[in-house]
């Protein structure tokens, strides 16, 4: 069983969402934060992102970014731009993009969870990044962005949404991007103590995105040791993981060792190579894809398009192996990355690229025709074999998913020490 807890959010007031929800932080440079700051003065950015309200001398994880981050916070709250709710609330996320549409439960997961690996973790982290945001939770006594989690269907949890989605949102926020996020708040007891009892009926959540946040998260509540239940708890959304979209993470090598030709014909030992049209970017939620289906990929070569399938040797070889290497990422890393194209640690390389699948194949072609080198696109990874690869204690490569859309942040924050803000 998992615990989720409900809470006091601290939210926009609906004059002020608009202006006030912005992207997560870590989706953007330092330029772009700043140019979409530009003309919001109560930008939630000015809180996660201060690095790009300050001077270029300061980095996001100077304390001065931290003091400057706190006192726009409190801003916010001593203006009335935001509000704390009345009540302690679960609340139904919702997303619309395009014709894809997933909603989650937000709440405050147990940090003794994540520790007792019931939030299921496949990706590494890197300490400096959970340094900061440990340092911004601590400094601003709050969650500002959820961790993006999901979870095995559960019906009892698809039905109580459904009844709360028959009225008309409390929140409705229309992103630049054209993405709709709307919100209801739960709050009838009788409502939370069935969505904490049909939590407690899950065996496990997995960090679809956000590993450092919740890592970061978890160490505070240890940090802490003090008898807070919000303390021991971080702000997290849970997905049903029939509902969400994944996107593949596509590549581009910034450098060949070889020619073209060169390259296609190395290529042959292990791949058949056809050569196709120039996929179209369409509506990513599309059930079109391209490559068509796993275990082949596309790629992009001295302006030409091509389809590769693994042979039937490299297929059975695959097939022997752990779950992670059987991944179409792992073996694009293990059979054509390292071994023709001097790409050994992607975390490290600096001649390779990562696209989200979200920016579409003229992008793509955009950046390899910039550095004349050579670039990959993917089938996105599964849900199911992300949660079966938390389920086996793997990790999974770098940059292996997309998912979209992204979380807002903004529209929903924990705060467990008020006394930081007031």
């Amino acid at each position: 069983m998992v615990h989720l807890l409900p809470f006091r959010a601290l939210r926009p007031t609906s004059e002020h969402v608009d202006e006030v929800a912005a992207p997560p932080y870590d989706v953007m440079n330092r330029s772009e934060a700043r140019d979409m700051i530009s003309g919001k003065a109560n930008s939630i950015l000015r809180v996660t992102r201060p690095d790009a309200v300050l001077n270029d001398q300061i980095s996001i994880d100077d304390q001065e970014a931290y003091d400057f981050a706190q006192q726009e916070l409190s801003r916010l709250i001593t203006e009335a731009i935001m509000q704390y709710d009345e009540k302690p609330s679960y609340y139904i996320y919702t997303q619309q993009m395009g014709e894809h549409r997933q909603t989650g439960i937000v709440g405050l997961a147990s940090a003794e969870d994540y520790w007792q690996d019931k939030i299921k973790k496949h990706e590494f982290t890197l300490p400096r990044k959970e340094d900061d945001r440990m340092k911004q939770v601590l400094s601003l006594g709050a969650h500002l962005g959820p961790v993006f989690l999901t979870h095995q269907a559960h019906k009892g949890l698809k039905i109580l949404i459904a009844q709360y989605q028959e009225s008309t949102a409390d929140v409705s926020h229309l992103a630049p991007d054209g993405i709709l996020h709307e919100i209801w708040a739960i709050h009838q007891s009788e409502d939370l103590q069935k969505v904490q009892n049909d939590f407690a009926e899950i065996d496990a959540l997995y960090i679809a995105d956000g590993h450092h946040r919740a890592a970061a998260a978890a160490r505070v509540s240890r940090s802490l040791q003090e008898d807070s239940e919000l303390a021991g708890h971080f702000l997290t959304v849970s997905f049903a993981a029939d509902e969400l979209l994944v996107l593949p993470y596509h590549r581009v090598v910034t450098q060949l060792s070889m020619t073209a030709l060169e390259l296609l014909k190395a290529l042959e030992q292990d791949f058949e190579l056809q050569a196709c049209s120039a996929p179209q970017d369409i509506d990513p939620s599309s059930p079109v894809q391209f490559p068509a289906s796993s275990q082949t990929w596309g790629m992009y070569l001295d302006k030409s398009w091509y389809v590769l399938k693994a042979k039937a040797h490299l297929q059975e070889m695959v097939q022997k192996q752990a779950l992670t290497s059987q991944l179409d990422v792992s073996v694009l890393q293990d059979y054509v990355l390292s071994k023709h194209l001097n790409v050994e640690d992607p975390r490290r390389c600096d001649h390779i690229q990562f696209v989200g699948g979200i920016r579409g194949f003229r992008a793509l072609e955009e950046k390899t025709d910039a550095c004349n080198g050579v670039a990959f696109a993917l089938y996105p990874t599964s849900v199911q074999e992300l949660i079966g690869i938390a389920d086996s204690g793997e990790v999974m490569p770098p940059k292996s998913t997309w998912f979209e859309p992204k979380l807002r942040t903004g529209l929903l924050i924990n705060v467990f020490d008020q006394s930081k803000l007031s």
